[in-house]
Formats: C-alpha cells, structure tokens, sequence
C-alpha cells in the first residue's frame, strides 16, 4: 500500500493520552489507511510502549520503534522515525494532542494545489479537562510580511520568523 501521509508521533510516558491521539488518526477523514503512523517511544516507564504495540498489532500502517535509552527530548524519537519515512508528505503529532478530522486532508489538499515545501494551519489550546478552549486558532506563525506564499532562499528572513512548532504542518519530505 502506498500511504499520503506519514505522521511522526513521539511518545514519553503517554499512557493517559496517547489513546486520544491514535482515536483523533482513526477519525481522519482522508482515511486512516492513508495514513502511514510512526510511533516511536522514548523509554518510557508506563505503558506507553504496550499501548502503541498494540495498534502496531491491528493495523499494518502503524510502525512501532523505541529508542535505546531515554533521550529527555522528543526531537530524538522524530529524527529516527525520520528513517522510516517513505511518503511525500509528513506532519508531526505529540502524543498529548489529536488532530481534528479534517486535519490532514485540508493540509493535504492545500499543499497539492499549491505545490509548496510546507503548509500551515492553525492549532486549539485546549484546557486539561479538555472543556474550554484557551487560545483559539492561534496563529502558527506572525510573520511581518503576511504573504500567502514565500520562497526558499530569497524569503529566508522572513520565513525565519515562523514559530517552532511541528503539529499543525504538512511538510514535503
């Protein structure tokens, strides 16, 4: 199978949560067998990893991978997960966050149409108990020059100025 998407996950001790995250993947309205998953647990001390095994063990787009020793970093698990990416496109989800349904194929469409490097959206903070919402379509990025689209070299300044964040993008592999 040929999947359009892969979705990066670093996991840490998120047994309470990651269930969310995988639910929120299952829901995707491009199709969850669209979707290639690379789970990568870094040494977690709860059930984390079991929890992520078993998906592995249902669905054949759901690779599982664990790091030698605990890195105290999610930008460890994304890199190695990195080795295991074979798709044109891949977004990033924390294993504390989910997407909405139409998540992935919103960014997927966009970034077609487009032909561009990368596409961002928008994110949610939500609250703890998951009632209210902090921050509303928070911008991904506040950049000075509010162009639609920008170009690599040339634009670099500009493009310096989006925030550091990986889960409300679609990037070109």
């Amino acid at each position: 199978m040929e999947y359009v998407i892969s979705i990066i996950i670093p996991v840490y001790n998120a047994a309470s949560c990651i269930l969310k995250a995988f639910k929120s993947l299952e829901a995707q309205t491009i199709g969850f067998e669209n979707l290639k998953i690379i789970a990568v647990d870094d040494c977690s001390i709860d059930n984390s990893y079991e929890i992520i095994q078993k998906y592995a063990e249902l669905y054949n787009n759901v690779v599982v991978m664990q790091t030698k020793e605990n890195t105290k970093s999610a930008s460890a698990p994304r890199n190695l997960a990195l080795s295991k990416v074979d798709t044109k496109y891949i977004m990033f989800l924390d294993s504390d966050d989910y997407y909405e349904p139409d998540a992935c194929k919103q960014l997927y469409e966009a970034i077609e149409k487009n032909d561009v490097d990368i596409v961002t959206g928008y994110y949610r903070e939500i609250s703890s108990d998951d009632f209210s919402i902090i921050n509303e379509r928070a911008p991904s990025c506040q950049l000075s020059d509010k162009r639609k689209e920008y170009h690599f070299p040339q634009d670099y300044g500009i493009m310096h100025e989006v925030r550091q964040i990986f889960w409300c993008k679609i990037y070109k592999t």
